[in-house]
């Protein structure tokens, strides 16, 4: 009876020192380890699932992203491209989001939209992007993005296209790199680049600030480079057939 009680001991003690060896392995773990072994699967990410239109008739949405999570807050990353259909120039003066349910309800809204470029010649492209961070509904619910433009009456400034652009993906970032092929300075040129996959589904968009830009000067055949670390969202969905595409401007004002 004496060596069965000792054996049970022996046995006890045993497991209690692997649960400890665990516990400590578990705390010399780096945090993100820990962060995602507790998050247990990815399910709270839905990528795609929302729709974005937009009511102008004046655009058309060719592409776009949509990244819904809900893990540690409610947020939404949402991509567009659209297309200049209207045959006439378009001085964008904003542009909002509207986030609708299934039955057509608003669930939030964004009023100041990130967009490139800031006039849209025609048949040109207008690209927008939003991070919203701040939804006071269940994210579950939304169903689709309602993009609105306002457009100005007459346009301020000239958005030229530029030659020498071109981006790619590497790693965790997406990379802009920009030439300067003419024969003088290059002040107030602006970037922007998409990351999609092979059927058009935008996975993360870089824009850059016209006022970041302005007063920065690129020597003449020299060449500049610019990156933007992907979203995690992102970077879920990365795979050979992505593409990438970028746009530059010269913003010129009158």
């Amino acid at each position: 009876m004496k060596r069965r009680f000792c054996a049970i001991l022996a046995a006890a003690m045993m497991a209690c020192c692997a649960s400890a060896s665990a516990d400590a392995v578990d705390l010399l773990k780096p945090i993100w380890m820990q962060m995602m072994s507790d998050s247990g699967s990815s399910g709270s990410e839905k990528v795609g699932e929302a729709t974005v239109t937009c009511g102008d008739e004046r655009l058309t949405v060719e592409h776009y992203g949509v990244l819904l999570q809900n893990e540690y807050a409610a947020e939404a990353y949402v991509y567009a491209v659209l297309r200049n259909t209207s045959g006439q120039r378009l001085p964008i003066q904003s542009i909002q989001m509207t986030v609708k349910n299934g039955s057509g309800r608003a669930l939030h809204e964004e009023r100041y939209v990130s967009h490139l470029p800031g006039v849209v010649e025609p048949n040109g492209t207008l690209l927008v992007s939003e991070w919203m961070y701040d939804f006071t509904k269940d994210i579950g619910k939304v169903a689709s993005i309602d993009i609105t433009v306002e457009t100005d009456t007459r346009a301020y400034e000239r958005w030229n296209r530029l030659d020498g652009v071109r981006a790619w993906q590497e790693g965790q970032y997406l990379y802009v790199e920009l030439t300067n092929t003419t024969e003088e300075t290059l002040f107030g040129a602006v970037c922007g680049a998409t990351l999609e996959t092979a059927d058009g589904q935008i996975l993360d968009m870089m824009l850059q600030s016209s006022y970041e830009t302005m007063d920065v000067g690129i020597a003449p055949k020299s060449t500049v480079v610019w990156r933007k670390r992907l979203e995690d969202g992102a970077t879920l969905k990365l795979g050979a057939d992505t593409v990438c595409e970028a746009w530059a401007y010269r913003v010129e004002t009158y």
